[in-house]
């Protein structure tokens, strides 16, 4: 699944390759999902707080997309990386939400029920904003490590 974007001719008029990007995600996804839902469900709900950790999962899915495309067109693998991991960072930003909202200790027994979704409305924002530039410069530098690694490896060989 390709969509053409603006600009694409300075990729050599290919567009970005969603299909991959969402092939680079998805495992990383799993792997938070089942963490965080196996704890939870586990009663430890606060597994959730660990979600800064799990933007370095951002670091798989840049060496997933890279290992599996050619290096012809790196501007193009570093923004397809950044996405990848812009992807998860979301993710783990709703999952976040998600696991407050239906498995915190905390609850609105102490606050309003207007002040408790405005919280978790925030705190998706955050975790989801941050994560995505977080989990999206970790794809990238991963992937701009391994293109650069390639490129010397080349000239040797």
């Amino acid at each position: 699944m390709t969509f053409p974007i603006q600009g694409s001719e300075r990729y050599g008029g290919q567009p970005l390759d969603w299909r991959s990007i969402l092939m680079a995600a998805w495992l990383p996804m799993l792997w938070w999902t089942v963490g965080v839902g196996g704890a939870t469900l586990a009663g430890y709900p606060g597994v959730i707080c660990m979600t800064p950790v799990g933007w370095l999962l951002g670091l798989s899915a840049g060496m997933r997309l890279v290992s599996t495309r050619e290096t012809r067109l790196i501007p193009r693998l570093w923004t397809e990386a950044f996405l990848a991991g812009a992807l998860i960072g979301v993710y783990q930003g709703l999952l976040a939400a998600v696991v407050m909202t239906f498995a915190s200790p905390f609850g609105p027994a102490g606050a309003s029920d207007a002040t408790w979704i405005s919280s978790i409305v925030l705190a998706f924002l955050a975790a989801g904003g941050v994560g995505a530039v977080a989990c999206g410069a970790a794809a990238w530098a991963m992937a701009a490590l391994l293109i650069r690694k390639a490129a010397r490896g080349g000239e040797r060989g």
